[in-house]
């Protein structure tokens, strides 16, 4: 079995992005023919959630407009306009085969912000786990210049991280992501794998095929470089080519495989300990740093000896010892709870932790070790 065919039939999460060229223009009912596609991966134990563009362009229809407005304003009416005949035509092909459906309406704000982020992934989780496909878009209404994420397919691959889904599939109006532009070069080839995202942006425009929506085959490649970050397969592909999910789940040569990058792991702990603000300090005792940082232990409430700051579940801290700040985590109890637990015993947390999030402080998969000045930087514990 072939190494692309091995990790594409294996992924159990998929998010099925859908452009609004495919939805708008095509001259069959795609969103019956996805639905009923949906319908058999989830036979096949497979989860799937859809991230859809067409609100402002189904607006544009219906008010006959030729071309898409440029004012923000506009463009939020359009939007508000357009998601429920969008919802309607999603709800009722998915209904055909016995699916619910259900709304979830996202900017970059409610991703950038950590206490949103766990809001909109615990929702999403237990809209899968009631057996309820998602149907998700940027909730262009409301969404200023400042929090718009821009384009439905960067918006696709922060769910995909978001919701640790194994497979994103970007359908468009393109069979597969070529070496130049096929437009402009006759003899232009397509590629069917990509290990290195960004070597291929050079060969992709940023304009889209049909002035419909906002995207183009650049912010495909560029969600693809997103995703497969983190650890998450990629796959191009032309949203009419006949039972294009099951094809693709099959491990078939269908579109542009990108390969997940093998060090996604490594650029999540980078994320927390490079790119987080820490919110505050927590100070530990001797025999806890040790086991931190040589026995790649989880750090427990009675290793703590000192908290500084005031910080939510979740936030990521500094940990410090007894030469200073020697790791980042995720703290998984705010400020005020481990006040109460720090040095403490399991006899007396387990009347003040909660059951639901343990007895862990900072999880050992939430934690980075990082190096001593002058020896390069992080590593990963």
């Amino acid at each position: 079995m072939s190494q692309r065919k091995d990790i594409l039939q294996t992924a159990r999460r998929v998010v099925v992005k859908i452009g609004s060229a495919l939805l708008t223009q095509s001259q069959h009912n795609l969103y019956e023919s996805i639905s009923a596609q949906i319908a058999t991966l989830r036979t096949q134990g497979k989860e799937v959630i859809v991230v859809s563009s067409g609100a402002i362009a189904l607006a544009r229809e219906h008010l006959n407009l030729s071309e898409r407005p440029k004012k923000l304003a506009t463009l939020q009416a359009l939007a508000a306009l357009g998601q429920p005949k969008l919802m309607t035509a999603w709800a009722d092909a998915l209904n055909n085969h016995s699916l619910e459906v259900a709304q979830v309406l996202l900017t970059h704000a409610d991703l950038e912000a950590r206490e949103r982020f766990i809001n909109a992934r615990q929702s999403i989780e237990e809209l899968l786990k009631l057996g309820i496909v998602p149907v998700i878009n940027e909730n262009d209404s409301v969404a200023t210049e400042e929090i718009q994420v821009g384009d439905n397919d960067n918006l696709a691959a922060h769910i995909a991280a978001l919701v640790h889904a194994e497979l994103l599939i970007l359908l468009t109006d393109v069979d597969a992501v070529y070496d130049n532009p096929p437009s402009q070069v006759p003899n232009a080839k397509p590629i069917y794998e990509v290990s290195n995202p960004s070597a291929v942006k050079g060969s992709v425009s940023r304009i889209g095929t049909s002035g419909m929506g906002v995207g183009g085959m650049y912010t495909k490649v560029e969600a693809a470089e997103r995703a497969t970050s983190r650890g998450i397969s990629v796959v191009i592909a032309h949203g009419e080519q006949p039972n294009v999910l099951l094809e693709i789940s099959s491990g078939a040569q269908v579109g542009t495989w990108f390969r997940p990058q093998l060090d996604s792991l490594k650029s999540r702990k980078h994320w927390i300990a490079y790119t987080l603000k820490a919110q505050g300090t927590i100070t530990v005792d001797a025999g806890a740093e040790r086991a931190l940082k040589e026995h790649g232990k989880s750090l427990l409430p009675q290793g703590i000896s000192d908290l500084s700051g005031t910080f939510q579940t979740r936030d990521m801290v500094d940990i410090a010892g007894r030469d200073g700040v020697f790791a980042r985590g995720l703290v998984r109890y705010d400020s005020e709870t481990l006040e109460k637990v720090q040095g403490k015993g399991p006899d007396t947390i387990g009347t003040i932790l909660d059951k639901d999030g343990g007895r862990v402080v900072v999880h050992r998969d939430d934690f980075v070790l990082l190096e001593p000045p002058g020896n390069g930087g992080q590593h990963d514990s």
